[in-house]
């Protein structure tokens, strides 16, 4: 009997024990339990490197990953190199894709050989860049044409109609605007010559008057950099030698700087925005005093589409792919594993709404046509027009820069820029399905969640998220960041799900 009841305590200490364990366990495993990410914040779906070291986007890839990211969309020349050293020592989670959004990586030997070696891992990286000369081309002759149905505004200085640009730094992602506009210019003064010009708010017309270029004569077209400032000395000059229109090719803030000297200054002279319809940006084209607003449209890469595009294609089932090494098919465009030399005829690139109708009648003066639209202009200048045709099928682009003065000669100097044309080609073998599989696995997640503990598409609205490119970026920069940004926006819009705009807290 003694046994019996010794046991029987025995028996109920240990079960006592067993609850009082399981309910430490049950607390240390609620203790331990992830929070909850806010997927209502903007900040859950962009990060900011702490620099421009590798090992930075390094730590951010690992930390969004554990987060739940597993499409990283990836915009500005720092990210190719820290995903190339990211593919190669596996800090790149195996699981996920990369969108490049306007940039490829590198194509010197080195590089490329690297890139060679991690084939199997480029079936998970997808890079776009944007043939901006394309959409260039025809701002040029909107722009000729513009000009010359306002000669009344600006000939008054009996100076003719000229026009100037710059570039931060002479790259293959800005040299093309300038090399595409020239060549616009050009067909405008050829095509048009001798045409009477309907002149705006009049119905008087006017014979079509050559628009020259005007080269810097002490300052270089490239000003060495795209930080706030470092293109005032070449726009003072520009608007010293009184040109009526001001390309600047050299990030936001510049953008910024020309608008405010143009503003300052005496003189009446339009910019055209790049990248963005930089028209609408409040903080960019500033009114001043009674002058209006000097930039009425602009050159424009459509990434939000490429990259809602990009993404959403990754969630389809891979298809192989069409084209080979030799020879490139269209229909692999925007796929993980290519390489995407995004153009006019795929929407990637245009010119923004307010420059249609200057480009519509050029196009219809010029050609004798009967024109409508912007995309029967476009479809005109792609399929019938002889010298676009041929502009387009050019290897190599070439624009004719400043130098500056010659500090010996005491005279101003010239070179010739140059730059193969962007095409597309093949990264990998094949397109990952990873990111499929993982949208699969978020949306299975999603159903199965407790709807009063998750929020809705949950799972769903961690998968996607962007790395800006320098400590300090902004997202709402309205430019670049942010029109990469809403790409993914969009993206989610075409399965139904709102997540935070760059506007939003």
């Amino acid at each position: 009997m003694k046994n019996s009841v010794s046991k029987y305590k025995k028996g109920i200490l240990f079960a006592l024990g067993t609850v009082a364990t399981l309910g430490v366990v049950s607390i240390v495993a609620a203790s331990c339990a992830k929070p909850l990410i806010n997927v209502n914040s903007i900040n859950t779906y962009y990060k900011v490197p702490t620099s421009t070291e590798s090992q930075a986007f390094h730590s951010l890839y690992k930390t969004m990953s554990n987060e739940g990211t597993r499409a990283f969309v990836l915009g500005g020349f720092m990210q190719p190199p820290a995903l190339l050293s990211g593919l190669e020592n596996n800090v790149f989670n195996k699981d996920s894709i990369a969108l490049l959004v306007d940039i490829g990586f590198a194509e010197n030997d080195e590089t490329k050989a690297k890139l060679n070696n991690i084939k199997d891992k480029l079936s998970r990286v997808s890079s776009v860049v944007f043939n901006v000369e394309e959409a260039a081309f025809l701002a040029g002759i909107a722009t000729a044409y513009q000009l010359n149905s306002n000669q009344e505004r600006f000939l008054k200085d009996n100076k003719g109609l000229t026009w100037g640009g710059y570039v931060g730094i002479n790259l293959s992602s800005t040299t093309p605007f300038l090399a595409g506009f020239s060549a616009g210019v050009k067909w405008a003064n050829e095509k048009l010559k001798d045409k009477d010009i309907k002149q705006e708010n009049s119905q008087t017309t006017k014979k079509y008057v050559e628009v020259k270029e005007q080269q810097l004569v002490q300052n270089s077209s490239a000003v060495g950099g795209f930080d706030v400032g470092m293109g005032d000395k070449v726009v003072n000059e520009f608007i010293d030698l009184d040109v009526d229109v001001l390309l600047v090719v050299a990030g936001g803030g510049q953008s910024r700087d020309a608008v405010q000297r143009v503003n300052s200054s005496s003189k009446d002279i339009m910019i055209v925005g790049v990248d963005v319809p930089q028209e609408n940006d409040p903080l960019t084209n500033v009114k001043f005093g009674n002058k209006e607003a000097p930039i009425h449209f602009s050159i424009v890469k459509n990434m939000d589409t490429i990259v809602a595009r990009t993404l959403k294609k990754a969630t389809e089932q891979p298809q192989p792919f069409v084209g080979n090494n030799s020879e490139f098919k269209k229909e692999d465009e925007y796929k993980l594993g290519v390489h995407t030399a995004a153009g006019i005829d795929s929407g990637a690139v245009g010119i923004s709404e307010p420059g249609h109708k200057y480009l519509i009648a050029a196009t219809n003066l010029a050609t004798n046509q009967q024109l409508v639209n912007y995309s029967d202009v476009v479809n005109y200048f792609l399929n019938k027009d002889d010298v676009y045709k041929q502009f387009l099928a050019n290897d190599n682009l070439e624009y004719v820069a400043s130098k500056g003065v010659d500090k010996d000669q005491k005279t101003a100097q010239t070179e010739k820029w140059t730059h193969p044309r962007a095409k597309s080609f093949y990264l990998s073998t094949a397109s990952s399905d990873v990111f499929k599989k993982a949208y699969e696995l978020a949306d299975q997640k999603d159903k199965e969640a407790d709807q009063n503990k998750y929020p809705k598409d949950y799972y769903k609205k961690l998968l996607v998220a962007q790395i800006l490119s320098f400590p300090g970026d902004i997202l709402a920069d309205g430019a670049f960041n942010e029109k990469i940004f809403n790409g993914i926006v969009k993206f989610y819009e075409q399965v139904g799900i709102t997540i935070p705009k760059p506007n939003q807290k």
